[in-house]
């Protein structure tokens, strides 16, 4: 009977197998006591690690727990003395502050607050759902002048506008067209150093919704040299920090809250501070340094 050589391989490879698996078996029965040994061995170095991790977790809950106090301590001070933390630490500053979502309109909020610093608010305006209509834009393109075809283009002229001295009746032409809601002006508004912008909102998709309109706005203001500062409610529902980030704009996530108007302060008068400030997981820390 011819035999299969692939047969006679593979029997081969079991029996050695085999073999290989009694004497190991045989070795480690006569080597009980041996074995044994390394195995109280092996227990006791994994008792001294499980020792040295206790001991780190136990440091670690210590440090938790001081840490969370001292946070703690913290908001308590800067809820009860917030109008000290900044009296009149913006009396020169010229500040302009636009919502980008008008269902999350909290920049009245913003104004008073900042009413103790002495900061001089040159505008509070709203863009409008209109900054993205084609028909809107075509009566703008034709009173402006100009070829205005996209919202990029829109929201440049509402810059440019802003910027301009004269530019009052240009303004009120955008409100009229629903692309701008005006909540307050002030005669010197295009003189403004810093322009605040409200963000955040519920939106299920946040990146399309900033590249087709915040996007534009940071690059037309920043291309005026305009310092900008993101600025959201705490309890928002999509969060555009990270969006704003991105593009070198310092972000405050919990503008509600006393710590979140100090540190919309602090941001004003240094201009040179990027960073992610606030309570979301998103925040480097609750305020940005003070220099």
């Amino acid at each position: 009977m011819h035999i299969n050589m692939k047969y006679y391989i593979v029997s081969l490879g079991a029996i050695f197998i085999a073999l290989g698996i009694g004497i190991l078996v045989g070795f480690n029965i006569n080597n009980n006591e041996e074995l044994n040994k390394q195995q109280a061995s092996m227990i006791s170095d994994l008792d001294q690690k499980f020792g040295v991790l206790k001991d780190k977790n136990d440091a670690l809950k210590e440090d938790l727990a001081d840490s969370e106090l001292k946070y703690k301590n913290l908001v308590s001070f800067i809820d009860k003395n917030s109008d000290m933390l900044i009296a009149n630490t913006l009396a020169d500053k010229k500040v302009g502050i636009i919502s980008v979502d008008k269902n999350n309109d909290f920049s009245n909020a913003i104004v008073d607050s900042l009413k103790g610093s002495n900061a001089e608010v040159s505008y509070n305006i709203v863009i409008n759902d209109g900054v993205k209509q084609p028909e809107k834009m075509k009566e703008l393109s034709q009173k402006a002048g100009t070829p205005i075809k996209t919202t990029e283009d829109v929201i440049n002229y509402v810059v440019e506008s802003l910027s301009d001295s004269n530019g009052l009746s240009k303004l009120e032409h955008l409100q009229d067209l629903n692309i701008i809601k005006i909540n307050y002006i002030n005669s010197a508004f295009s003189s403004y150093d810093t322009a605040v912008i409200s963000a955040g909102g519920d939106s299920k998709e946040p990146k399309k919704n900033f590249d087709a309109l915040d996007a534009y706005l940071v690059g037309a203001l920043q291309d005026k040299e305009k310092h900008v500062v993101e600025v959201q409610n705490s309890a928002i529902k999509t969060s555009y920090v990270d969006y704003y980030s991105k593009l070198g704009v310092a972000t405050i996530d919990n503008i509600d809250q006393k710590s979140g108007i100090v540190s919309l302060a602090i941001l004003i008068n240094d201009e040179k501070q990027v960073g992610n400030f606030g309570v979301l997981d998103t925040a480097a820390s609750l305020l940005p340094t003070v220099k």
